[in-house]
Parts: structure tokens; sequence; C-alpha cells
């Protein structure tokens, strides 16, 4: 595969970024969402790093550079930099020693094959060099080129160790426009084992989430598996699959921008509280 101009898709800082930790005799890529959009051609804002340099390192760089940064999650390894006016997280390899369903007990490694495993997705593991050359530990590339939604490994370990992949993985459906074949549909049946446990996800993660399916352009499929788990009715009310298609119908119709008031009231959502806050 040709390489990915880093420069051109990511940007000047996030190269100038990747250059400097390199400067400094570490490895370091761009990984995650910013990279798994770019190849399904949807908009990206965050770029996530990661890094095989421990915090305590990658601070003496930043300290010695004069950037701006926050460690407040750096017993988790994460740092927030600000770069070239632009902030990234710069996340540490880890492995994960223990979890408790939305935390987790980590340890630094130097191997970029421990850091994908404690992915989610396996199309979010996959990382990209300052030279736009890609590294795929798990050999996942595949997945991605097929849009296939895959979690790494057995799917119940995965949301075990956090409880908010559940809704994670709905989210992915909605904003990449995944389709019936793109998706592992046996996963709903792991999925619903587990869907009581997001009552310890906040209140507020569980709305982030779920404006984002709600604000997508087409949510239809994501909603008709949350309907299937009993996800919907739990934090919705009652799916109707024709509400769904015939406000899709309008909007496109019309040219209409998605909306969340709209769509709230088109969907005729019962439990509004979940999504909402209270001065929404």
């Amino acid at each position: 595969m040709k390489p990915i101009n880093v420069k051109k898709v990511f940007g000047l800082e996030a190269f100038g970024l990747l250059e400097l930790i390199n400067s400094h005799e570490f490895d370091c890529f761009i990984v995650g969402g910013a990279l798994r959009n770019y190849f399904f051609g949807k908009v990206f804002t965050d770029i996530d790093l990661a890094t095989n340099g421990w915090p305590n390192e990658i601070i003496e760089i930043l300290k010695k550079e004069g950037l701006e940064f926050d460690n407040r999650a750096s017993k988790y390894g994460t740092l927030f930099v600000k770069f070239m006016k632009k902030t990234f997280q710069i996340t540490s390899f880890r492995k994960d020693i223990e979890t408790f369903g939305r935390s987790a007990k980590v340890k630094f490694s130097r191997d970029i094959t421990d850091d994908a495993k404690r992915r989610d997705f396996t199309f979010n593991a996959i990382y990209c060099s300052k030279e736009g050359n890609l590294v795929d530990p798990l050999d996942s590339f595949e997945d991605l080129k097929k849009k296939k939604l895959k979690f790494i490994g057995n799917a119940e370990k995965r949301i075990k160790e956090d409880y908010l992949r559940i809704l994670r993985f709905f989210r992915l459906i909605a904003e990449l426009d995944l389709n019936y074949e793109n998706i592992e549909t046996n996963y709903l049946e792991a999925i619903s084992l587990y869907k009581n446990n997001l009552d310890i996800i906040s209140k507020e993660r569980i709305s982030s989430e779920l404006k984002r399916i709600l604000l997508s352009v087409d949510p239809t499929i994501s909603l008709e598996f949350l309907a299937k788990t009993k996800i919907y009715k739990k934090f919705l009310g009652s799916f109707n699959k024709k509400r769904i298609k015939r406000l899709i119908f309008f909007e496109r119709k019309y040219n209409l921008f998605p909306v969340l008031e709209r769509r709230l009231l088109s969907l005729s959502i019962e439990n509004s509280e979940y999504i909402l806050s209270r001065k929404e």
C-alpha cells in the first residue's frame, strides 16, 4: 500500500509532534479514530497518538521543548499536549493488568502488540508512522478494508473490560454508515448479557453516546440493533422502525441537517432524561 501523506491528511501539527518524539528515539504513531475515519472517508477532529515512550520520558521531552501539557491522566499513560496551537492526546503503550468494567489497572509496555491487544475493535488497532507507513500488529487491515466492525478477540471479554464499549459498538454502526454485512450480529447476544452493567456508566457518558447515534446521518440500523438488545427500551422507550425510516426520508428529500429536537420528537422518545440535561 502507498504511504499516507501525513502532513496533508493529518496536518503539519501532527507530523511535527510525531517528528519531535521520533527525534528523541521513541516510536510514535497516529492510532484510533482519526486513522479509521480517514479510511472510511469520514471527518475527524481529534488525533490520538501512541508511543513506546513512558509518561515520565515523554514529560521530560515536553519540558525540554517548552511545550504545554496536562499530566492529570499520566497514571493511565495519557498526556494532553499543546503543539502548534493544537491539542493532542499522547498515550504510552500499555496492557491491562486488571479491569473493572469502566477503569483499569495498567502496566506500561514497549511492545506495540501489547497496546493493540487492549483496544476495542480491530480497525482501531492499526498505527500510522510519521512516514505514513501502517503498522498492523494484529493483522486487522482486512477488517478495515472490508469495513468490518469486529471486537478484538473475545467479545464478552472486551465488553467486560469496559461496558461503555456496548454503546460505542452501536455508535460506530451509525457514524460509519455500516450495513448489516459489515456487522457481526452474533455480538448482539453477548451485548444483551451485559446490558444491565451500563448502569455503572455515568449518565453523561450514556447521553453523549446516544446523542451521537441519534445525530448520525442515518441511525436506522444502529437503533434497530439497540431495540433487539432491549437497550433502546431501557434508555429511549418504544422503537418504531417506520418512524425513523420516514424521518430519514423527509430529511433527505428536503436536505435537512440532523437536529436533535426534531429527531427526539419524530421518534417519540419517552425517556429523554437519559439524553437531555435539565437545561436542555
